[in-house]
């Protein structure tokens, strides 16, 4: 079964520091994580996890060329 992502848009502009659109990660129904994307910036926190991991924008397209076409939006 593909990813399922859903997606919380705040401040759509994204216009100041702290402003992000939030992405929740699922598998098979399951939470895997969360994805916040900001002013060019990616934070990864996996689920269970107080801390999240800064992607540069190369990890970033990694991610996403391995997993093409696992995702259903």
């Amino acid at each position: 079964m593909p990813h399922q992502v859903t997606s919380h848009m705040y401040n759509f502009t994204l216009p100041r520091n702290g402003s992000a659109m939030q992405m929740t990660i699922k598998k098979d129904n399951k939470v895997l994580g969360h994805l916040s994307i900001g002013r060019g910036s990616f934070w990864w926190r996996d689920k269970g996890d107080k801390n999240s991991r800064y992607l540069t924008w190369e990890e970033f397209f990694d991610f996403l060329r391995r997993h093409e076409g696992e995702f259903s939006v």
